[in-house]
This record gives structure tokens, sequence and C-alpha cells, in this order.
């Protein structure tokens, strides 16, 4: 793990809190599940019986009974592949849509976290267990789910089957669960620590690829590429010792229970062979007995073998559920837990939504080391205010406690009279949108971009939000709005990435805008023309900018000046620009 990155805490419980709830609203799916395992068991119970009747009519000559019972073989074994088939499609079904309630709360989850909880979490982490982990549910809930369900429902009515041909062979065969238990208690016992580990130490691989490769280019400038291999390989070697122990535990387990299958299969034909030859049964209880052990071990091998993914998939569930939980808190570097902010039901209409007001506030990424001291500030609604100061002043988290996306140490943050804490996520975005100073992009066209703050958004909506941010440099693209920017923007400009960026925020049309160095990346010219597509847009709007250009500061009608987390000058731009400050970055 990364040095200063906080595990994500795997809580008792969780993969049943989590489980529970999206499999109760599925109650009557499966009740129609259950209705069709007692059909299904009644006609896999029923097989043994018939094919003792068969046999038995055959020694006999009996054409009648014989044509009867192979009729009632053929329909039962008809009725029983349709309510097996539809009970392998229905599990699946349940399964998947719990599998998507659980991505969801997942990615729900990590949407809602406070960035200062998100940036002491190890992000390779958080991508191994929504890919890696979530693939192992996605194989359970399409394959091992329903056919463990399918593979206990066999067993026991196969059991009920043979119990029915003969109680005494039943019990003869039954003399395999004893030493078939204790094998499987054997493998839950050993299998708490094994997998567990296999998937840490499989996920701790996957961080260090991901990380890899999304740091090749810093890591190739440095030329620190051979500590990442050696870093690579070592997590590689512990994974691939971890899944060693899986194996070696697997092949124990089946060498025990192949062993145990095997000899008591051997047992009850010799003794059904004993009692037939001592006429004590027919022919046909023989090889109903036969059938009937086949039946009874079959689903039992099956168990056997999902019994060692179900203790994978458990394993894989917490590791997700822990994910899906992230919004109760992450440990600081001191071990102190910080919690996101509560929803609440707030009219925004009736609202004023324009004033932002932090009341002596104060902030910590790390505990006992303050970025912010009792900070009060007062922005008034159609403001436009600057903040400046030295790397590490405080202007960035100050942003971030606008939007919402930290949380004070201490003191109140609100919006309109309004506390920032108290709003959902989705109001929050309603009133206040940061730019950060790289422009984000996804793997899509212009447009896409562009309605990434509102997918609803028709074309002239779109046009007309980019023509507001900068003009009309989209228009010679090769394909205009529909040209694709490619994976992160890579085939626009710098500049370009943070128009579309300007772009949304023009689209969303928020009240409180946050441009954090928004503007840094553009060279003078287009940092003017975007200046002024800004001040008339957002005439009637609280915004705050996060400057590093004198001339930046200059336009704003306020800048608020910070050094070390405190306020050492405020006012018009001509004062505070001609201190004995320096504006710097």
């Amino acid at each position: 793990m990364t040095d200063g990155a906080a595990p994500i805490p795997l809580r008792r419980g969780a993969g049943a809190r989590l489980l529970g709830p999206l499999l109760r609203c599925q109650w009557r799916r499966l009740a129609v599940v259950v209705v069709i395992i007692g059909v299904s068991a009644v006609a896999t119970a029923a097989v043994p019986v018939l094919v003792e009747r068969a046999v038995d009519a055959a020694d006999r000559r009996d054409r009648s009974a014989l044509l009867s019972a192979t009729g009632w073989f053929t329909a039962v074994t008809v009725v029983g592949a349709l309510v097996n088939g539809a009970r392998l499609w229905l599990v699946t079904v349940v399964g998947q849509d719990a599998l998507h309630g659980v991505r969801t709360r997942a990615t729900r989850s990590l949407g809602s976290l406070p960035i200062a909880d998100f940036e002491r979490i190890r992000r390779g982490d958080v991508v191994a267990r929504v890919t890696s982990d979530v693939d192992r549910l996605e194989s359970a809930a399409s394959e091992g789910v329903p056919f463990v369900v399918s593979a206990g429902v066999n067993l026991v009515a196969a059991t009920v089957g043979l119990v029915i041909v003969s109680p005494t062979l039943a019990l003869v065969a039954l003399i395999v669960v004893p030493p078939m238990v204790a094998a499987a208690r054997w493998l839950v016992t050993h299998s708490r620590g094994v997998y567990p580990r296999a998937r840490r130490v499989n996920g701790e691989m996957i961080a260090e690829l991901a990380e890899t490769v999304e740091g090749a280019d810093e890591i190739r400038a440095f030329g620190r590429a051979g500590d990442r291999r050696r870093r690579f390989r070592e997590s590689n070697r512990l994974a691939a010792e971890a899944s060693l122990a899986g194996m070696r535990m697997r092949m124990r387990f089946y060498a025990m229970t192949t062993m145990s299958q095997s000899t008591v299969t051997a047992v009850v034909v010799v003794v059904a062979a004993t009692m037939a030859l001592e006429g004590s049964v027919s022919a046909g209880v023989v090889a109903a007995a036969v059938v009937g052990v086949t039946r009874v071990f079959e689903p039992l091998a099956e168990l056997v073998q999902y019994i060692d993914q179900i203790q994978s998939t458990r394993a894989a569930l917490d590791r997700v559920a822990a994910v899906a939980e992230l919004g109760r808190g992450v440990p600081d570097a001191s071990g102190r837990w910080s919690h996101g902010g509560r929803d609440a039901d707030v009219d925004l209409d009736d609202v004023h939504l324009a004033d932002v007001d932090l009341d002596d506030v104060s902030f910590e990424y790390v505990s006992g080391r303050p970025v912010l001291h009792g900070l009060t500030l007062h922005l008034v609604a159609g403001s436009t205010t600057a903040i400046i100061g030295d790397t590490g002043a405080g202007k960035s988290t100050i942003a971030r406690l606008i939007t919402g996306l930290a949380a004070p140490t201490a003191g109140t943050v609100r919006v309109g009279g309004v506390g920032i804490a108290v709003l959902s996520p989705l109001d929050r975005r309603r009133l206040v949108v940061t730019v950060l100073q790289e422009g984000f992009c996804v793997d899509g066209t212009v447009a896409d971009n562009v309605r990434l703050a509102d997918p609803a958004a028709s074309d002239v909506a779109v046009v007309d939000a980019l023509r507001h941010s900068g003009g009309d440099w989209w228009r010679r693209l090769p394909d205009g709005l529909d040209t694709r920017v490619g994976t992160g923007g890579h085939s626009l400009s710098d500049g370009e990435r943070q128009l579309l960026a300007l772009a949304r925020v023009v689209l969303l049309d928020p009240r409180v805008v946050v441009l954090d160095e928004a503007t840094s990346l553009l060279d003078p010219d287009t940092e003017a023309e975007v200046a002024a597509a800004l001040e008339r847009i957002f005439a009637d709007r609280t915004v705050v900018i996060i400057a590093h250009r004198r001339a930046t500061a200059a336009r704003c009608s306020r800048v608020v000046h910070l050094a070390a987390g405190r306020v050492i000058a405020d006012g018009p731009p001509a004062i505070v620009l001609a201190s004995d400050h320096p504006v710097t970055g």
C-alpha cells in the first residue's frame, strides 16, 4: 500500500447488509423460485422410483406396467428439465439484479464521498475492488449461485427418492455425509484466511498496475520504470503465492471428498448386489439404488466444488461491500474517522442562492496539520472574488469547501443561508459548480462531453453553451460537434479541454461558480476572451476564481489574499494587488 493511503475497512456483516435489501425487494421472483424448487424436487425424487418399477415390470414381462413406468419416466424427465431451466433462469435474473444494485451502491458511495476522504484512499485499490472483485461476483451471479441452488435441490430430492426405494441402501449411502461434512468444515475454516488474503494481494497487484499505467509518462520522465517493475514483480509474486496456497488447499479438499464418494459408491453397489442375491430386494431396487446413488453424489460433488467458490465470492463481496459503505467514513492518518454530510429536504426555490458565507472555518487534511485557521468570508451575490496566495495557502481548499467536496473541521459553510453540508450531492451541483485546472473529458464526441452537465440537452443548447464559453473554436474541428476527443481528450489542446469544461458550467446554469485555476492553462489572449464571456454569463451569480495571474485577479471586483490559511489582505484589486504581498501561485 502506498504511504499515507488508508486501507478501506472491512466491517462485520457488510456483505449481508448490502445484499439483504436487494434480495428482499425481489420477493415475488424468489417465491416463484420456491414453487419451482418444489416441483423440481418431486420430479427428481420420482426418478429412482420409476426406474425400479420399469426394471421390475421388465423382469415380470409386464408390458403394460413397463410402458406406464417408461411414459411416466419420460414425462418426469421433461418436466424436470423444464423447471430446472426456469429455476436457473430466475435465479440468474435475481442474481444479476442484485449485482446491478451492488455496483450502483458502490458507485453512489464513491460519488458521495467527501474529497478529503477520497484522497486518503488508494485509487488502485478501489479500481481492483470494482473490477476484479465485481468480476468474481458476476461469475457467482451467472454461474455459481444458480448451480448451487440446483445442486442443493437435486441432492435433497435424490436422497428422498433413494429412501423411498430402499431405506437400507439410503442409510448406507448417507455414510458419506460425516466425512463430507468434516471436509467441508476443514475447507471453510482454512479458507477464512486464504481467500481474503488472496483477494487482498490480487487487488494490490491490480492497484500497482493501474497506478503504473496512469502515471506512465511521469514514471518514464523521472527514470523510475525499473522501480515500478520491481514493485509490480513483488506484488505479482505475492498474488501468485496466495493463489497457489488456495490451490493446495483445494487439492487436499477434493482428494478427501473424491475418496469418500468413491468408497461409499462401491459399498452401496456391493450391499445392493448382496441383498439381491439373498432375495431381499428385487433387480429393480438394485438398478434404482445405483441410479439413486449416482443422482445423490453428482449434486453432492457440485456442492463440494462450489463451497470453494462460495468462500472466494464471500471474500469478494465483503471487499465490494466495504466500498459501498465508504460514505460512513474513512480513517485519517491518526485513525480518526471522518464522515460525509447528511441529506436534507430543502426547497431550493425558497432559498436565496447567491450569497456564500464561511463562518470561522478551519480545515485539516491530516489531523494536527491545519490548512485553514478560523477563516471568515462573506461573498456577496453577484460579486466576482479572486482568491490569491502562495501554493499551500488554502486557495483550493476554500473551493472544495464551497462546493461541498470537503467538510470543514470546524465552522460552517453556507450558501444562501443554508449549510452546504445538509444538501444532497444533486442539490449541491444545482447550486455550486467548480471547474478545475485540467478539463476532464470522456472518450466521446465534443457534444457528449458538454452533455456531461445535462444528458438531455439539445444540440442548440450545446452549441449555445460552447459559444458563450469561448466562441466558435469547435467549428474548426474535423467533425464539429461530432468530433471524437479521444481518451482523456488527448486530441484537443489544453485550452480546448478547458473551454469544454466551461461550456458544461454554462449548460448546467448554477447559482455559484468556482473556477479553481480554470484558466491557468490558457494563453493570455484566450484567457481574456473566456474571462469576458464569463463576466457576461455570471453577472448575477457569485463567482469565485482561484487566480494565479495578476491579470486574472485584476478583472475581479474583489481580491482575497491568503497566506498559511489566513486572510492577510481583502479588498478591491487596486488596493490588494498594490500591497507589499506579492501574488504568487
